[in-house]
């Protein structure tokens, strides 16, 4: 953001991306991907005020000038066209929820002529999905540096398999009846030669703009069920684990037969891996039913992660088979023990209503603990029972626990 929210500037070129309009487009065909673009153009001309104009760039680009205007008032429209685009679309029956990406330049403090504004708007709009994308940000010179530090990370992310350098950590689940281990949660995490430790928030968004995560995510499989193996051959008591799947992968033609090859290759049973898919890639119900299901024939279990954060119909619940709700650790943060928390505790009843078990996210407090236990939560998980954990490390964190 610019910190002199008061100055004015001729005018402000606004650069709107889609995010994830690709792969809504490449999932649901081109018909829907037209209406929904013909909906934001739509909720564009409502939400721009008069002195702005709305320009179809290309694909599922948009350009707004915004003439006459100040910094300040740049920022509030930006807000708006924020809120406005993110709110679902209904296309024919299916909610689909696309946030757009924004890049801001201003005339004439960084160019003077149409071209290096538009360029400038569209280096910004790239900042703000690196930034993690459903954002604006104004256009500044530093950004060049880093568009240039994007290159050279995906170019070293595209040698992170062969070179050795990505690594799960796993993060205990506990039965909330028994008190004893009942899965875990494998996390990549990505340690480069050059750069050293890189956050997920970092490289994750740059794998699924540039298709690397779907080599990443057969990798994170193929390394979850090994150890899962490990573990059995050591003589631990078998416990799954689960890993996260992006919506590309999801939607990868061969996904079913890769995660049948790794199983068989690996040589464990099938129930010892759990897959979780996030709400959003819910979108087409039609679809996302049929790929799940041909994953249960293999014999996975099959998480919804994040409950309660998207905008899907809850009626896809009742066609897809899941084993597991995983509750948004949002919802766990303000609850204390005596709490009354309808949200978590509805999760929970419409979970077991549909024969479903429940495992809660961010457990970091006993609060937290009593809570969930009072109100029948299945399963928990956070930094009150253990941080992500290195195989070894964890080996000794189950040692411990087993003992206590």
């Amino acid at each position: 953001m610019l910190n002199n929210s008061k100055s004015t500037s001729d005018f402000a070129v606004f650069f709107l991306d889609l995010d994830r309009f690709k792969t809504i487009n490449d999932s649901l065909g081109h018909e829907y991907g037209d209406i929904l673009l013909k909906k934001v153009a739509e909720r564009l001309q409502k939400k721009v005020p008069t002195n702005g104009t709305v320009f179809r760039y290309g694909g599922d680009e948009f350009i707004v000038l915004l003439e006459n205007t100040t910094i300040e008032e740049t920022e509030q429209v930006a807000t708006v066209i924020l809120n406005a685009l993110t709110f679902p679309y209904d296309l024919e029956g299916i909610d689909i929820v696309v946030s757009p990406s924004i890049g801001i330049s201003l005339y004439p403090n960084d160019a003077t002529d149409a071209k290096t504004l538009i360029k400038k708007a569209d280096n910004a709009m790239y900042h703000a999905k690196r930034t993690g994308k459903s954002n604006f940000q104004f256009y500044h010179d530093s950004m060049l540096s880093k568009i240039s530090g994007n290159v050279e990370m995906e170019s070293l992310l595209r040698k992170a398999i062969d070179r050795e350098e990505f690594l799960l950590v796993y993060q205990p689940q506990i039965d909330a009846g028994t008190n004893k281990i009942y899965g875990a949660e494998a996390l990549i995490r990505w340690h480069n030669k050059e750069l050293g430790l890189i956050s997920p928030v970092e490289f994750i968004p740059l794998a699924e703009e540039s298709g690397l995560i779907v080599p990443i995510g057969e990798w994170v499989i193929r390394e979850a069920c090994q150890q899962v193996k490990h573990w059995q051959k050591a003589g631990y008591t078998p416990f799954p684990v689960s890993v996260n799947l992006s919506i590309r992968q999801f939607y990868q033609t061969d996904l079913i037969p890769t995660v049948k090859s790794i199983i068989e290759e690996v040589g464990i049973e099938p129930e010892y891996l759990e897959l979780e898919i996030t709400e959003s890639m819910a979108m087409d119900a039609d679809t996302a039913s049929v790929i799940l299901h041909e994953l249960k024939m293999i014999g996975v279990k099959i998480a919804i992660d994040d409950f309660g954060t998207g905008y899907s119909s809850l009626s896809y619940l009742k066609k897809f088979p899941i084993d597991h709700l995983k509750i948004d650790q949002s919802f766990i943060q303000d609850i204390s023990d005596d709490a009354d928390d309808d949200i978590v505790s509805a999760i929970i009843m419409l979970a077991h209503n549909l024969m479903m078990r429940t495992i809660a996210e961010g457990v970091e407090t006993e609060a937290h603990m009593r809570y969930l236990q009072k109100h029948q939560c299945d399963v928990l998980q956070g930094y009150y029972f253990s941080k992500p954990l290195e195989p070894k490390a964890l080996e000794a964190w189950l040692y411990r626990f087993e003992k206590e």
